[in-house]
């Protein structure tokens, strides 16, 4: 299982090819899409960043020439294996520096996605990858209103937040990071599956309203990903 794009009128090239080993079917994007020229100028803000899937996208970008990656994450602390793949980014020719950030707070984001001040050398704000995700999986049943809050406040409550930061630059594509589980559905995850449903109809909201907005249902991921913690993307997915 490969990946599902809902874009609206934003051309591929703008984000470039993607990391074509990750998903579960391996088969990621066939020959892979042009370079992501239009990043390479600029600061790239990954939200979720330090977790194991936002770092593997910054690893991927130091690959694909990006210099500059702010990696932002409620909290500065980090599992071993995490600070294994940071370890991998810093030790490329690329500057990334780590922010503690709450995306759903509205000072938190603007703090950090707002344009540098002229007295610092930063570049321009280029790409906003919104990655994080948590899951509180339960039977329809027994889904319950915290299980919810928690879901939705990991993919939908910095929403906002970004797009004012977005209105702040207005140079800089969003790529929303959400699921397949948002078109198909998932056994156990109502919640999860809502969380990414809305992160699919905010990106064709923005891209109506004129903000470049891309959001991408990915599948199961070998490596990285919430779902890979708790279960094996095959049995999750029934795929044989």
């Amino acid at each position: 299982m490969g990946k599902v794009v809902v874009s609206c009128g934003m051309a591929p090239s703008a984000l470039g090819s993607v990391p074509s080993s990750s998903p579960s079917s391996g088969s990621g994007s066939k020959g892979g899409l042009p370079p992501c020229a239009p990043l390479l100028g600029g600061r790239v803000a990954i939200s979720g960043g330090l977790g194991a899937l936002g770092l593997l996208i910054a690893q991927w970008l130091v690959q694909q020439g990006v210099q500059h990656i702010l990696l932002l994450g409620r909290s500065a602390r980090t599992s071993y294996a995490a600070s294994q793949q940071l370890r991998q980014v810093w030790q490329g020719p690329a500057q990334a520096t780590m922010a503690a950030c709450d995306a759903g707070c509205a000072e938190d984001m603007a703090a950090v996605l707002a344009p540098a001040s002229r007295s610092v050398h930063l570049p321009p704000l280029s790409a906003v990858l919104h990655a994080g995700g948590v899951l509180a999986d339960a039977t329809l049943r027994n889904q319950s209103l915290a299980g919810l809050r928690k879901v939705m406040g990991a993919k939908v409550a910095g929403l906002p937040h970004l797009l004012g930061a977005a209105q702040l630059q207005p140079g800089a594509h969003h790529v929303l990071f959400s699921s397949v589980a948002s078109l198909l559905g998932s056994p156990g995850q109502a919640n999860y599956s809502a969380a990414n449903a809305a992160l699919d109809a905010a990106a064709s909201a923005w891209e109506q309203a004129g903000t470049p907005a891309q959001s991408i249902q990915w599948g199961p991921w070998k490596t990285g990903g919430v779902s890979a913690k708790q279960m094996s993307p095959e049995n999750r997915w029934g795929i044989c």
